[in-house]
């Protein structure tokens, strides 16, 4: 489901807390994404590249 604008977000913000299981999945989605993608050593390998510093 994709929907767009404020009232979009508002409706898909109600529908996610009137569904736990779907509220969950979200969750669990974020969670992982966040521990695969987005750690310190992320970062610093970013950083790194940015600056032109070997890995």
């Amino acid at each position: 489901m994709r929907l767009s604008g404020s009232r979009g977000h508002a409706a898909k913000a109600a529908m996610a807390l009137d569904n736990e299981d779907e509220r969950l999945r979200i969750s669990a989605n974020g969670l992982r994404e966040v521990s695969q993608h987005h750690t310190y050593d992320h970062r610093v390998q970013s950083l790194m590249a940015m600056i032109g510093s070997p890995q």
